[in-house]
């Protein structure tokens, strides 16, 4: 398992033991100062960011389901083709497994316009944003976050198993 460094200089977004539990496949080696080269994790007042030491420190990839474009996306679901190349229609919401989830722009409007969604993510650096942005979903009480499901794990374990109407 690797170590990746990550920065805290908030206090904690959620306690180290929380995040551990909820992220038990990655190991995260916390600091107070950015490491000087590198990509690390950084805790921010708006929930867990992966940073490049190389890049400017204001960008960062984050998993937000709770505003900006992902959650105008959300808002704006009802005839987009994702949902109509599913298969969703009047009445008819089919169970997908999401077997590449990335970081859920796709598994959150599916659940969103009422899938039951499985999806899974096997990089553990993507698993950890992912997971972020599904733990603030939940605390936000997103309605849609109660119908994923999700797995860190690799899909083509499960694939063999599935009876989803969608892979």
């Amino acid at each position: 398992m690797h170590e990746w460094p990550g920065v805290d200089t908030t206090g904690q977004i959620i306690s180290r033991t929380e995040a551990e539990q909820s992220w038990p496949w990655l190991t995260v080696r916390w600091n107070t100062d950015p490491p000087k080269t590198g990509v690390y994790f950084d805790w921010q007042s708006d929930g867990l960011h992966l940073k490049s030491a190389a890049i400017d420190a204001r960008s960062s990839v984050h998993v937000d389901f709770l505003s900006g474009a992902q959650a105008r996306r959300l808002r704006a679901v009802t005839g987009e083709a994702l949902t109509r190349a599913i298969g969703c229609q009047k009445g008819l919401r089919p169970a997908v497994l999401d077997a590449t989830a990335g970081l859920g722009s796709d598994a959150t409007v599916l659940a969103n316009v009422g899938c039951s969604i499985w999806a899974f993510e096997r990089q553990p650096e993507t698993a950890a944003l992912l997971a972020d942005g599904f733990r603030r979903a939940a605390e936000a009480a997103s309605e849609f976050i109660e119908r994923i499901k999700f797995t860190f794990d690799d899909s083509e374990k499960y694939l063999r198993q599935a009876n989803h109407g969608v892979i």
